[in-house]
């Protein structure tokens, strides 16, 4: 399974180029950022992650393509390895031109829904309103936690996902969940391949508002 070769490669990554990249938290890695303001404050990525059209990563809705590598702590005992595509943000299609569109997150150990969305600001910031948490039950019957704005006009969705090769990490129902990949991914992107998905809303995110 491709997550299970990346997963072997970030255990190596986190030994081998631990010292080649400065620990910093992800406050400026949100969408919508400049690639040269991720540059200026992170420095060079780990290197490349490719997603294939046919991969599991594409079928959830990433965009297909290179994306950037990097390992970034949120507080001193939890760490992320955290994977960044860049769209363009102008028709000039320079390099200073693209923005992130799209993150996904792997916890480096176990770590809830609450807790990515806790420590990861670039995640909150898309419910900054409120989003709707909705369960979408998968092909194999899994299901997963999309948190989806409510304001149609914002361009991203949050989606968590458990891992399927550990039985109780399998479904990811609600914000006390343990997850294994957290995405922010492009609202259309996700929406065109979960056409037809069986779907619960359960609630709402931030709640009290």
């Amino acid at each position: 399974m491709i997550r299970t070769v990346f997963t072997l490669f970030v255990v190596l990554a986190s030994c081998s180029f631990v010292s080649s990249q400065e620990f910093a938290p992800s406050l400026k890695l949100s969408i919508g950022t400049s690639r040269a303001a991720i540059a200026s404050a992170f420095g060079k990525p780990f290197g490349p992650f490719l997603v294939a059209s046919d991969d599991d990563n594409a079928a959830i809705g990433a965009p297909i393509g290179r994306w950037d590598v990097y390992h970034l702590t949120a507080a001193p005992d939890r760490m992320y390895v955290t994977i960044v595509h860049f769209g363009i943000g102008s028709n000039d299609g320079s390099n200073s031109a693209k923005i992130v569109d799209a993150i996904m997150l792997m916890p480096a150990g176990a770590a809830t829904v609450a807790q990515v969305l806790k420590d990861q600001p670039e995640f909150r910031a898309v419910c900054s309103a409120i989003c709707d948490l909705v369960l979408v039950k998968n092909k194999a019957g899994n299901r997963s936690l999309l948190l989806r704005p409510k304001d149609t006009g914002m361009t991203a969705v949050l989606y968590f996902e458990g891992d399927s090769a550990v039985s109780k990490w399998a479904s990811v129902t609600s914000l006390e969940s343990v997850v294994s990949w957290a995405y922010a991914l492009p609202r259309t992107g996700f929406e065109e391949q979960h056409k037809g998905v069986e779907e619960q809303v359960i609630g709402a995110w931030p709640s009290g508002r």
